[in-house]
């Protein structure tokens, strides 16, 4: 009965040793995932970082814009006070060409005929 507790014993012994001891395949796993980790860590650092980088790139072609839209508005208007200041001119040549007309009494100049 002894030598039966004893091989029991040591049995046991045994069984508690090698369920202490390290399955191969859940450690070829604890290391995939591990593996995996850090790849998809390295992965989202990358997105995130390509984020921020659009973001900026973002910012820049938006104030970029605005200042194409200012430079355009401000070409705008000094090429409408242009127009402005000619058709002035113009309206006063009109006039002044008229007047002289009134006062000298000038023909029309006909293509083939003598002025």
């Amino acid at each position: 009965m002894r030598l039966l507790h004893v091989m029991l014993i040591s049995s046991m012994g045994a069984l508690l040793l090698a369920s202490c001891g390290e399955d191969l395949d859940l450690k070829y796993r604890r290391e995939a995932q591990s593996k995996k980790i850090v790849e998809l860590d390295a992965k989202l650092a990358s997105m995130q970082a390509a984020m921020r980088e659009d973001v900026k790139e973002t910012a820049k072609d938006v104030e970029t814009s605005k200042q194409s839209a200012d430079d355009a508005e401000a070409f705008l208007k000094e090429k409408e006070d242009e127009l402005l200041k000619l058709e002035a001119d113009l309206a006063a040549a009109e006039k002044s060409g008229q007047e002289y007309r009134r006062k000298y009494v000038v023909k029309d100049y006909k293509q083939g005929g003598k002025p």
